[in-house]
């Protein structure tokens, strides 16, 4: 809980057209090792120089990830002057709970889609202008409602909080002013006494449960004819656990997504787009924006196959125009640090609800 007690007291609404969402699975990872987790899935998916992000853990593994780019040359406008009135945070999160069910939020500039469930986003897009009626069958399809029974709502202005709910993490990548980091300096000065105080009654305690240890150990060489043996037993445990320790869990998805992006079948040279990307019950559903002209569909179905991480792979029927849906299983693959290098440089791959934009959506 020591994070919550550095986070701003102000907060900088990030513009939710700046913002991306998208949820990891990270079994395994301790809570105090999700900001490093989270950091390094951001940067195998997001071709930004520097990242902004903040998430909350769920149940099962599951966390939430909002990010934006921090970066000089990108639209934020984020700066280091600007971080000393506060931390960046998404616009969304600074707005009251969102009602369950579909609603359409008017944003500081634009429109949002949102999808509640029990308080919480389950499907998110944002739109630059209001949404056309064919736009928004197209989100209530994909939230696994009849289209025909819920059209497109007017817009709502949700009150805005002074600060984000408590179970939300921050990271900036911009360096926080000298002022701010003698204020933690000071905090952490005071900690760290408490800590030491702790650690010393600890310590004893270890100490004398080591000599204890000792005492037994001794006692044991002494009536075991076979002390050598036992030892190199013990070592050879010891040296097996360390090993399983440093296990880290594949995140079958990422890898997936990895391949796809190095696999030269999406970018700008090719005019092919993920703009959508989800993962359910073991597959994984994508849509691709396509070029009008000089696409040949089995041919990129042929190529995708050929990646070598996707199974059973289905057309979906009902995608708009100029996009193509696919649906399928994932193989393992592997260690993303094997892949090749992404083959077109301008690729950013994501694994978001929405991924990369179509015109007039983000």
């Amino acid at each position: 809980m020591l994070h919550s007690l550095f986070r701003s007291r102000r907060w900088i609404a990030v513009p939710r057209g700046h913002t991306h969402r998208l949820s990891l699975s990270l079994p395994g990872v301790v809570p105090r090792q999700l900001e490093l987790a989270v950091g390094l899935q951001l940067s195998r998916l997001s071709a930004a120089s520097a990242l902004g992000y903040c998430w909350q853990g769920g149940g099962d593994g599951q966390v939430e990830v909002w990010y934006w780019d921090e970066s000089p040359q990108s639209e934020t406008g984020l700066n280091e002057s600007q971080v000393a009135r506060g931390q960046p945070c998404p616009e969304t999160l600074l707005r009251a709970e969102v009602p369950s069910g579909l609603s359409l939020i008017r944003c500081g500039r634009g429109f949002e889609a949102v999808f509640g469930r029990a308080g919480a986003i389950d499907k998110t897009r944002w739109f630059s202008s209001l949404p056309s009626d064919v736009d928004w069958a197209w989100f209530v399809q994909d939230t696994g409602l009849s289209p025909g029974d819920y059209p497109r709502p007017e817009p709502v202005v949700l009150p805005s909080l002074m600060q984000p709910s408590a179970q939300w993490s921050f990271h900036t990548s911009l360096r926080k002013p000298l002022a701010r980091a003698l204020q933690v300096g000071a905090l952490a000065a005071a900690l760290l006494g408490a800590l030491a105080c702790a650690a010393a009654v600890y310590d004893l305690k270890l100490t004398r449960e080591v000599a204890q240890a000792e005492a037994q150990l001794a006692e044991l060489g002494r009536e075991a004819s076979s002390a050598r043996k036992l030892q190199d037993e013990l070592d050879g445990i010891i040296a097996r656990v360390g090993a399983l320790s440093n296990v880290q869990p594949r995140v079958l998805q990422v890898q997936a997504l990895a391949r796809l992006a190095s696999s030269g079948l999406i970018g700008e040279a090719q005019k092919v787009v993920l703009v959508e990307w989800e993962y359910r019950n073991d597959r994984v559903k994508m849509l691709f924006a396509v070029p009008p002209d000089h696409f040949v569909l089995g041919d990129f179905l042929a190529d995708i196959e050929k990646t070598g991480v996707f199974s059973d792979i289905r057309l979906l029927p009902g995608t708009p125009g100029i996009s193509v849906g696919l649906q399928a299983g994932l193989k393992r693959v592997s260690p993303i640090i094997s892949l090749p290098p992404v083959a077109d440089e301008s690729v950013v791959a994501t694994s978001s609800v929405s991924l990369s934009p179509l015109p007039g959506r983000k």
